[in-house]
């Protein structure tokens, strides 16, 4: 493949990530409160009958204005990014097929056994098979649940409250056999419904395959691995 076109995907990369902070940070929860308290205001004159000062009004016209073009802007964002890690899914044969092999002098030494320490740091491929789940923090906020399936279906729940207009891009996680979302239930062996949704997902999976599937799920909404962080019990159920 071209090194241009490399270079290109990965300042598109670029140029998403630096978008995130801009549009996903509290400022859009800020002027939400602010709207809220202007129209608050605007209904107590109107309730009153006393007549509500213009500026007002247009302190209210414009922020509704603002508010709606930063949402439209965010979900855009979020599609593009979405739309961009497929297309990186779908290259990476490509770059495999066209990647020279290594020299043999160049291939890396294993490390004798005894020298080998396991990294303990959390990880997507970490086993959680024994550890029990209390909650987690997600942008900013933090939430209880008892079980791995709980972390998972509220994560589609948050998911589903911030992004209802393209929620329905769940339908496009799958393993290798078979779908995680579908909107028969009869497609799963465990079927568990999203609240709030007429969604169904499959919770037939390991507590280590929960957590990597609600990481890939705010990951194609464009959040990042450390958005999220789990509460682990100090002990073993």
């Amino acid at each position: 493949m071209d090194d241009s076109c490399l270079v290109s995907i990965n300042r598109l990369q670029g140029v998403i990530d630096s978008l995130y902070p801009i549009l996903l940070n509290s400022n859009l929860n800020e002027k939400r409160e602010n709207l809220d308290i202007i129209t608050n205001s605007v209904n107590q004159f109107e309730l009153k009958s006393i007549p509500v000062p213009d500026d007002l009004y247009l302190m209210q016209k414009d922020l509704k204005i603002e508010l709606s073009r930063m949402e439209n802007a965010k979900e855009t964002l979020l599609y593009l990014s979405s739309m961009f890690a497929q297309f990186q899914s779908q290259l990476e044969p490509l770059l495999k097929a066209t990647t020279s092999p290594q020299p043999r002098s160049e291939r890396k030494v294993r490390a004798p056994v005894n020298g080998r320490i396991k990294d303990t740091s959390e990880s997507p491929s970490e086993e959680y098979a024994h550890k029990k789940i209390q909650g987690f923090t997600f942008a900013g906020k933090n939430y209880e649940v008892d079980t791995w399936i709980d972390l998972y279906i509220k994560m589609c729940e948050i998911m589903y409250k911030e992004h209802p207009g393209v929620f329905d891009r769940v339908l496009t996680l799958k393993g290798t056999k078979r779908h995680y979302f579908a909107k028969d239930p009869k497609q799963f062996k465990m079927a568990k419904i999203i609240p709030g949704t007429d969604m169904f997902l499959e919770s037939n999976f390991s507590a280590t395959k929960l957590k990597r599937n609600t990481i890939k799920l705010i990951k194609l909404f464009g959040y990042k691995e450390e958005d999220i962080r789990f509460k682990i019990a100090s002990f073993s159920p």
